[in-house]
């Protein structure tokens, strides 16, 4: 190999190398600013790693919210950690504060669920009228409006929702996730982060 060769191959995995270490600064600089993943929706945790909550390969041991015991049950897993046992009946994670019986998708609270929520989703989303959501802070990211409006669930809430409202309403589609199977347009629900509905039944 001639001194040129060697020169400019020594250059260009410098180049590389400069570029590669670039790239991992830019995401490393970019993890901090959120805790979930904005794809996998998973939880980060600087110790513990990555938590994916979306374990229903654990069947009836899988994570999910107990809304009338106010807490998470099953199991989550945690990329450094293995499985993290949510349901120890001594340790485990409760919602406190404000819980109140809602129906599930019901955005403009007059207990029923119809077109008319869905129109309030969008309102909330797109003109400012209504101007905030009924549950917690009103804000889009406060867990009970999660809990209220996410339909799919995404832990978002967004137009993908008003659709999901629509599509359950007009054309058989999935219910919330939320909703009593057989009576998701009337059974309401003790939800953490939000109010008592007065119009529940």
């Amino acid at each position: 190999m001639s001194e040129l060769q060697r020169t400019f191959g020594g250059s260009r995995a410098i180049f590389f190398g400069a570029l590669l270490l670039a790239g991992l600064l830019c995401v490393r600089q970019a993890l901090p600013q959120s805790n979930i993943h904005p794809t996998n929706k998973f939880a980060w945790g600087e110790n513990i790693g990555w938590v994916n909550f979306d374990t229903r390969s654990k069947g009836t041991e899988r994570a999910r919210l107990d809304l009338v015991a106010q807490r998470f049950r099953g199991y989550a897993w945690g990329e450094n950690v293995g499985w993290i046992n949510l349901d120890d009946s001594t340790h485990f994670v409760e919602f406190g504060g404000l819980s109140g019986r809602q129906l599930p998708g019901d955005c403009n609270q007059d207990g029923d669920l119809d077109l008319s929520d869905a129109v309030c989703a969008l309102g909330v989303l797109f003109t400012g009228n209504p101007p905030v959501f009924p549950c917690g802070d009103g804000s889009l990211t406060h867990f009970g409006i999660v809990f209220l409006i996410d339909w799919q669930p995404d832990w978002a809430v967004d137009l993908s929702d008003a659709i999901a409202a629509l599509t359950f309403i007009f054309s058989g589609g999935s219910s919330h996730t939320l909703a009593i199977l057989g009576m998701e347009t009337s059974a309401c629900v003790v939800m953490p982060g939000c109010p008592d509905n007065s119009n529940c039944p």
